[in-house]
């Protein structure tokens, strides 16, 4: 438009100036004249004030001093404890300081056969913190819908194959094997995640059914057998399921497509109804329930940070929280029920020195692998094959 309206090279000098078109007609309602470049966060201002929105104001101050592209940590910090009501998404802080496999504190750059332990993870969840503070959401919807929580030791890797050539890579992080990953609000601030709890049933949480200092391990195991009033917070992470939790995620920067609209976008609206037959529906087996599994990946945008060891944040961009393809609990894998459509034969001990054999049906948990085509070819599924399934 500054070309075509002749105003390209325009200086202050120039006044008087004229404005106009061999091209078209138009109508000017507003003009400024500014005495130096506008940078992204200057012209975002400008449209703020025209539509006099104090929100988006202060959301606009969250960019660093030094870069008007990039998040700062602290200005997130600031805004959210002056913004409870109306905080920004989720966000994470990759914390390296602590990694000493590699000798330095960078993200991992391309993908190992082991991925790196030690790192520390930092997810908050701002705006189910707040809900929770003033009695929106019960503790028990609190902590089955990504809660916040700290993680040592967490392993994480570079993920995928494509992203290896990203500026930004994706990341599965693992905590399996994590250390002090625990809760950060709520009734259960500083338990572990990796423990079972239960709730009364209005969402409450219910303290009474922890393990009494005086109480053996044999004796709370058998008063456990009378909870059945209670609901049972899962070990592990609820991502945003009531009955499924996991302990394994990948975290997608979304490089070549950021619209949200592909990939877990996609999944997440075919998963909400659209299409949400699971596999082992077929396999009508009674008093298996598959309504809160997932054929396919689901996730939530965060924003993510990475610290180093002199305390530096450095935002990396909005990645999706997702489920790990991994996540064996989320898609039936660990389903402890027999499969009767498979009979596989094994041998036992009989007690004096000899063995027999025996035909059973293996659990879910035992065969299932994938819902894909095997190797990505062929007819059938690794785990719906009908018949004469692999040992």
């Amino acid at each position: 438009m500054g070309d075509l309206a002749g105003i390209a090279g325009f200086a202050m000098s120039n006044i008087p100036f004229t404005i106009n078109s061999e091209y078209c007609d138009f109508d000017l309602y507003r003009f400024r004249v500014y005495p130096k470049a506008l940078s992204m966060p200057d012209v975002i201002h400008n449209y703020i004030a025209d539509i006099k929105n104090v929100d988006l104001y202060d959301e606009n101050q969250l960019t660093a001093d030094n870069d008007d592209t990039k998040l700062s940590y602290q200005k997130l910090i600031d805004y959210n404890s002056t913004h409870a009501d109306s905080p920004t998404m989720p966000y994470v802080v990759i914390d390296m300081s602590g990694e000493t496999s590699t000798g330095n504190d960078e993200l991992p750059f391309s993908k190992t056969a082991k991925g790196i332990d030690g790192t520390r993870i930092e997810f908050t969840n701002p705006t189910g913190d707040y809900l929770l503070s003033v009695n929106q959401l019960t503790p028990w919807e609190y902590y089955t819908r990504s809660p916040s929580y700290t993680a040592d030791n967490v392993n994480i890797n570079v993920q995928g194959t494509s992203s290896q050539i990203y500026p930004r890579r994706n990341f599965k992080t693992k905590f399996k094997k994590a250390k002090n990953w625990v809760f950060t609000t709520g009734p259960l601030t500083g338990k572990s995640i990796a423990a079972d709890y239960y709730f009364n049933s209005d969402g409450t949480y219910a303290p009474e059914t922890e393990q009494g200092a005086e109480e053996t391990d044999e004796d709370y195991k058998l008063r456990k057998k009378t909870f059945g009033a209670y609901k049972k917070l899962s070990k592990k992470w609820h991502l945003d399921s009531e009955s499924r939790s996991t302990n394994k995620f990948t975290w997608k920067i979304d490089y070549m497509e950021s619209s949200g609209s592909y990939n877990t976008g996609f999944a997440n609206l075919m998963g909400s109804g659209v299409y949400s037959k699971h596999p082992l529906e077929d396999l009508a087996i009674s008093g298996l329930d598959t309504s809160s599994y997932r054929t396919s990946v689901y996730g939530f945008p965060m924003l993510a940070f990475h610290k180093t060891a002199d305390g530096t944040y450095t935002y990396i961009g909005r990645y999706n929280c997702n489920l790990d393809k991994g996540s064996n609990e989320y898609y039936g894998f660990e389903e402890e029920i027999e499969q009767p459509n498979i009979t596989l034969t094994r041998e036992i001990d009989n007690g004096d020195g000899t063995t027999s054999t025996e035909q059973y049906h293996p659990l879910i948990a035992d065969i299932a692998e994938c819902w894909e085509l095997r190797d990505n070819q062929g007819l059938w599924c690794s785990f719906r094959y009908p018949t004469n399934a692999r040992a």
